[in-house]
């Protein structure tokens, strides 16, 4: 008679399983990450308005346009990452069902990563790029321990 797994217990150990499922988590979570920030920064566009005539390869005309952005301008591109790291995070925790904290953590440094590199070929006010890479830092951990708990909640028998 095969054995059948009860609520309780693991399912037996499939390597190639989990790997495969690890992937399709990060792939997804980047996925929403990124639909979230382009759909946030959008709005962004429409409330403060898109730059005219802006040749995103001349640095210098970048750096001025950076410089002279509200600061409500700055704090929703802010809040697209974030939004983007934690959704995608959780997409990800949801989808691999193990390790939440890895996985929501990886997606937020994904995001922070994004925004280095923004940092690097156009500059921003040192405030926003400090903040950023705070926020973005502590966001990973928020959105690894919130999945987390809901893993431990939902395993709880009961």
């Amino acid at each position: 008679m095969p054995a059948t797994h009860s609520r309780h217990q693991p399912p037996p150990r499939r390597p190639l399983y989990r790997l495969l499922r690890g992937a399709v988590g990060i792939v997804a979570g980047v996925l929403v990450a990124g639909l979230c920030i382009a759909a946030v920064e959008s709005l962004g566009h429409r409330v403060y308005g898109a730059a005219q005539d802006l040749v995103l390869d001349d640095a210098d005309a970048m750096a001025t346009y950076v410089a002279g952005l509200p600061i409500g301008a700055l704090l929703l591109v802010l809040a697209a990452w974030l939004l983007g790291a934690v959704l995608g995070g959780c997409v990800a925790a949801w989808i691999t069902a193990r390790r939440p904290r890895l996985y929501g953590g990886l997606i937020a440094a994904l995001v922070l990563l994004g925004a280095l590199l923004n940092f690097s070929t156009v500059p921003h006010p040192p405030w926003f790029m400090a903040l950023s890479v705070v926020s973005l830092g502590l966001a990973g951990i928020g959105t690894g321990t919130l999945m987390a708990r809901r893993a431990e909640r939902s395993a709880r028998p009961g």
